[in-house]
């Protein structure tokens, strides 16, 4: 059968292309059956994936989300009508061929398929794809002599990157993120519950970047290549400024084993998890030894900055029971030995 077939390429690509599966999603289409071992996206080519309906729907998505828009020069999308959008999609769903003899080879800029194109049908990288994007220097070589875009984009990819901003989570100070992978699977699940972090207000990259990981591991078997591990990022947009943020490939090599993700969870405490984040193994065993040592203790004989050690770490979930706290410190500390011993090996 005729297949749509996407592989992962820069971040921008990537976020169209999970954008673009959250419409497949919402058209009632299961999306984990599109989702490949290989890390690629298969889309199987039938009349169910009409034109129309992928319009309607990723009109009604974009349009609630704050700040996207289409149509003129001063939208999000500009200088885009119904009529052009729904060519794009088409030409994503069905294919496009050059029948003029005048037709060229372009190499694509996002996919790096090279097809034949006409010259006055080609479309370069311009605010057409975001208005706000093409004026950051850091995402693409946009600083173009006299502003002319040289990036083809070609006809599969048009519809594909103006999906990007469905992808992007926004958090509580009004930026927005997607975490990037070299995997559509890594991240479609990695992505696909990042709406919780504007409700908790959790703010650091490497907190969400670490809690994704840990969630992913805790609810989904999925094994992580080498290569994998040393490629996750998240991509924060405020304004018009792109960041890039990424964590240590033998972190996410801890994070993503269960048992550990599992423990972390049941901790639940972000000044542990900021410890394993930022290496600092053995903090952990120091902290759990003088924890032990306070809890072996009456209340009522615990020294003055012993209490005020307690009150000062601002413990949320353990306060309570301090002895199962150290205790599950110790366990979790033997884990990440465990894991390190066998990665040396």
């Amino acid at each position: 059968m005729d297949k749509i077939t996407l592989c992962p390429s820069n971040w921008l690509y990537n976020a169209g292309v999970v954008g673009f599966l959250r419409v497949l999603e919402k058209l009632g289409k299961t999306v984990e059956e599109f989702l490949k071992n290989n890390g690629s996206v298969e889309i199987i080519k039938n009349d169910n994936l009409i034109p129309e309906d992928i319009f309607r729907l990723w009109d009604e998505m974009t349009k609630g989300k704050k700040g996207y828009n289409w149509g003129g020069q001063k939208s999000y999308y500009a200088n885009q009508t119904e009529g052009s959008i729904k060519k794009k999609i088409e030409n994503l769903i069905k294919g496009y061929s050059a029948k003029s003899k005048k037709a060229i080879k372009m190499g694509c800029f996002f996919c790096g398929k090279i097809i034949s194109i006409t010259k006055s049908k080609a479309s370069y990288y311009t605010q057409a794809y975001g208005n706000i994007l093409i004026s950051s220097e850091k995402t693409f070589r946009n600083s173009y002599w006299n502003f002319n875009s040289k990036d083809f984009v070609c006809p599969q990819c048009e519809f594909i990157i103006m999906c990007h901003h469905l992808a992007l989570t926004e958090l509580s100070d009004g930026s927005e993120i997607f975490i990037n992978a070299p995997s559509f699977k890594l991240m479609w699940y990695l992505n696909k519950y990042s709406s919780i972090y504007k409700a908790e207000g959790i703010k650091h990259l490497k907190e969400i970047l670490g809690m994704r990981l840990i969630e992913m591991a805790s609810k989904f078997y999925i094994q992580l290549g080498r290569w994998e591990k040393m490629n996750i990022e998240i991509v924060s947009k405020y304004g018009n400024k792109i960041d890039f943020f990424s964590l240590p490939a033998e972190i996410v090599n801890l994070l993503t084993k269960k048992e550990i993700a599992c423990l972390l969870i049941q901790i639940g405490e972000f000044k542990i998890l900021n410890m394993v984040l930022d290496g600092k193994f053995k903090d952990i065993l120091s902290f759990a030894e003088k924890i032990m040592r306070i809890a072996l203790k009456k209340s009522d004989k615990r020294t003055k900055n012993e209490k005020d050690f307690i009150e000062d770490i601002k413990l949320d979930r353990n306060k309570q029971n301090l002895t199962e706290f150290s205790q599950k410190l110790f366990k979790l500390y033997a884990l990440i030995e465990r894991e390190i011993k066998k990665e040396m090996i």
